[in-house]
């Protein structure tokens, strides 16, 4: 009896009940105008044993959301590596469902090194979550404008851009980039969901056994008499809408205490060893669906990115850019490619840049591009704070023409008054170590890098820096249907 009570323990307490299934029954109940067709839509919804007894042993939305959001190992908050604040030198594809915030401190590709806060929301993500007051609705696959929680946005902040060579920047305000995300092909939630019913469904006989309890065992009785007094009250006022909030609730705490019962009541653990089955089997759908297979799977992001270059503080010494104008913003595209086969992942990127605008002397729009790749390892757990993570990346590209669109020139070492020109054009190489320190079962990661590269985009030499920063992922901070 102890194993049947642990197994039920697992099964069901560490996995809080799933009732979308009953959507059209609460509905009904909600909407009733009289108590008789209260009361009739009540013993519909009563009357489905088997569905109870499935769905109270089944994982609810929110807690195949959670698992899946620890699983989500290529979670990407920070900035890219261009940035003067950056921990990443391969970007990963999964963005935040609802809004994230990095600050980073230390460059990866960039002379000089800086700060950088990067913002990103899903508005979607946001959308569904207020609208149905639950955080597991932003997730992917969860069943709220799947199509439109594709779309992320980020928007950079540097805030330490104005300590550069006098030559290049001083800002008036510390907006650096915009970047629109779109998910191509990753994983959802759908597809673990659709695991547990596909699994639920073939233990329809063990389930079938259980529900003929209804019928027999007093404790089953008596909670049936008590959710039908719960789901009256619920129902009887406010508007529609707050009525079958009511109800759902109500609905819940009743499979709530349904799943107390069969752990407690010794009459249900022995009256029918298909219970010990029924349940063993549940653990098994159960763990098979957490474990998210699916994510096992390609994972493909498309990214546009709007760089702004910081204002001339002077003239350039070349004219081409007077003292108060930019030179010219920079657009780039990117792909974004990774493979879980956890513990092990692989990331690549492949990404483009143009310059929006040709000065004289420019060789045409096109700036550069590069390619780069990650592998990643997962740690062990550590209880309540998550699985640190620790990547192995390196990257090739070749910048077409000068870093700005223009001559760079820098004052002669022997006669400060005299200046020479440098070509910054060139190819560039670059490894990088990253580990990410997880907390608070990953919401907050400290992240920490160590670079090589050839050179930086205003010098041509190698260099080793190292960055650090801190990420926040709010979807858990909002609160989410149980």
């Amino acid at each position: 009896m102890k194993s049947i009570l642990s197994i039920l323990l697992l099964s069901s307490g560490a996995l809080a009940a799933d009732i979308s299934s009953f959507d059209t029954a609460v509905t009904r109940i909600a909407r009733a105008a009289t108590p008789e067709a209260r009361n009739q839509a009540i013993d519909v919804l009563l009357n489905q044993r088997q569905a109870v007894v499935s769905a109270a042993l089944s994982p609810s939305l929110a807690r195949l959301v959670t698992e899946y959001r620890k699983l989500r190992n290529d979670s990407q908050t920070g900035s890219p590596n261009g940035s003067s604040g950056s921990t990443s030198l391969v970007l990963n594809p999964y963005l935040a469902d609802i809004f994230g915030v990095s600050f980073e401190s230390g460059s990866i590709l960039k002379t000089v090194s800086g700060n950088t806060i990067n913002l990103q929301i899903k508005p979607a993500g946001i959308f569904c979550t207020v609208r149905d007051e639950d955080s597991a609705r932003a997730a992917p696959g969860a069943g709220c404008l799947d199509f439109w929680k594709r779309v992320g946005i980020t928007a950079a902040f540097d805030k330490s851009r104005s300590n550069a060579p006098s030559q290049l920047v001083a800002l008036e305000d510390d907006f650096s980039q915009v970047r629109v995300h779109i998910d191509v092909v990753q994983p959802g939630v759908k597809r673990a969901r659709e695991q547990v019913s596909r699994l639920m469904s073939d233990q329809s006989e063990a389930a079938t056994d259980i529900a003929v309890l209804f019928e027999t065992n007093n404790a089953l009785k008596v909670w049936s008499v008590e959710a039908r007094g719960m789901l009256m009250q619920a129902a009887s006022a406010g508007s529609d809408s707050a009525r079958k909030k009511a109800v759902e609730d109500a609905w819940r705490a009743a499979l709530d205490r349904f799943v107390a019962l069969l752990q407690t009541e010794s009459s249900l653990r022995s009256i029918s060893p298909s219970l010990a089955t029924f349940a063993n089997m549940n653990l098994e759908a159960n763990l098979r669906a957490i474990a998210l297979e699916h994510l096992q799977r390609n994972s493909v992001a498309l990214e546009f990115s709007w760089d702004r270059p910081d204002v001339a503080k002077a003239d350039i010494a070349n004219g081409i850019v007077r003292k108060g104008e930019r030179p010219p913003n920079v657009a780039t595209a990117r792909v974004i490619y990774a493979k879980n086969y956890e513990p092990l992942i692989l990331t690549a990127n492949a990404e483009a840049s143009w310059f929006h605008e040709t000065f004289p002397g420019m060789k045409g729009n096109f700036r550069n591009w590069q390619i780069s790749g990650a592998a990643t390892f997962v740690l062990k757990e550590i209880p309540n704070f998550g699985k640190a993570t620790l990547s192995f990346g390196g990257l090739m590209g070749d910048l077409h023409q000068q870093p700005l669109g223009f001559d760079y020139v820098v004052p002669l070492v022997s006669d400060p008054t005299r200046t020479e020109k440098i070509d910054l054009a060139g190819p560039i190489r670059a490894f990088n170590t990253r580990l990410e320190l997880p907390t608070a079962n990953k919401s907050i990661t400290i992240p920490i890098s160590f670079t090589y590269a050839n050179r930086t985009d205003l010098q041509k030499e190698s260099d080793v820096k190292g960055s650090i920063g801190f990420t926040l992922r709010f979807d858990s901070f909002f609160p989410a249907k149980q």
